[in-house]
């Protein structure tokens, strides 16, 4: 088991892989709450565009609150690692789930498309006033 600050999670939880990051199934210490874990490793930020995107990704996830979008909940850092502790969505991501349950109902997609509207609606709002 791998420890970040309150959190653990094993190497053999991921949850996916990108060009910079891969992310864990975690758990908090003490409820076990369900948590995903975005880990990056330090050596993947040599280049200051890396580093800047890498900051630019905390401070807007800070910002933002609302049900349709996943809530950053901290990071941490260590040596080797930055960490990003997130919202666990159970199913995966929005890809995973249509892959899963094609074909949708016209019912369901609709719904599906007003909660990405609200939260580009929520984001947009937050983009023009900052608080």
């Amino acid at each position: 088991m791998n420890r970040i600050g309150q959190y653990q999670y094993s190497d053999h939880d991921s949850l996916g892989r990108g060009s910079f990051a891969e992310v864990f199934k975690g758990y908090r210490s003490g409820d076990n709450k369900p948590v995903a874990i975005k880990r990056i490793h330090k050596s993947r930020l040599k280049k200051v565009a890396n580093r800047k995107l890498l900051e630019s990704e905390i401070a807007i996830l800070k910002e933002i609150k609302h049900p349709n979008v996943v809530e950053l909940y901290g990071d941490i850092e260590n040596d080797k690692f930055i960490c990003l502790v997130m919202e666990y969505c159970d199913g995966g991501d929005l890809n995973d789930y249509i892959k899963a349950n094609a074909p949708l109902s016209e019912k369901r997609i609709a719904s599906m498309i007003s909660q990405i509207a609200e939260a580009l609606k929520h984001l947009l709002s937050k983009k023009n006033h900052p608080s």
